[in-house]
């Protein structure tokens, strides 16, 4: 084990005190990371940058979302520097006005009613909290279940093809509005 003698202890962090040096060192030092730890941090941040904006933004022309891989090449062509030390969900506003010269991107929230037939009404209820916030919830009658759920425009499609695998086609949506 190495340590450092008292005369350097006073040079450097003017004490001597082992408690008030460990302070120091937890609140000011730096962690000296190695080039490889470090894209692999910014690796899994920018790929954490790019499920955000998948997920929650579409392209306006089409009202779908971009392709990860569409993403990615924007992020790239606009030089985009992504802080791997910031947190993702920090930086992505930033990162999409970067792009947006290079991509349109828009964010969207939709408000959607969902009827789903009885027998596929328990199933379906987690795949809607999977992918959006549930504001209503409706049980009729004969079990069948009505919802307004509000999703990121970006999941409404894979929403809308997880219910129709679940039920066979015979669930019932409608955009109710746009926020």
């Amino acid at each position: 084990m190495l340590r450092a003698n008292e005369h350097d202890m006073q040079k450097l962090f003017s004490t001597i005190d082992k408690h008030k040096v460990i302070e120091k060192i937890l609140k000011d030092g730096e962690i000296q990371l190695t080039a490889e730890y470090k894209n692999k941090l910014k690796e899994e941040k920018t790929l954490q940058i790019i499920n955000l904006i998948h997920r929650n933004a579409i392209d306006p022309k089409t009202n779908l979302p971009h392709p990860p891989q569409r993403i990615k090449n924007a992020l790239e062509e606009a030089k985009v520097n992504i802080d791997f030390y910031k947190s993702a969900e920090s930086q992505v506003q930033e990162i999409i006005k970067k792009i947006n010269a290079i991509i349109p991107i828009r964010y969207e929230i939709r408000e959607i009613r969902v009827k789903v037939p009885p027998q596929f009404a328990g199933q379906s209820f987690s795949i809607l909290k999977h992918y959006g916030k549930i504001l209503e919830e409706n049980w009729e009658n004969d079990g069948s279940l009505v919802a307004l759920v509000e999703v990121p425009a970006g999941l409404q499609s894979d929403m809308f093809n997880e219910l129709n695998h679940l039920t066979k086609g015979s669930v019932e949506t409608k955009v109710m509005r746009t926020i």
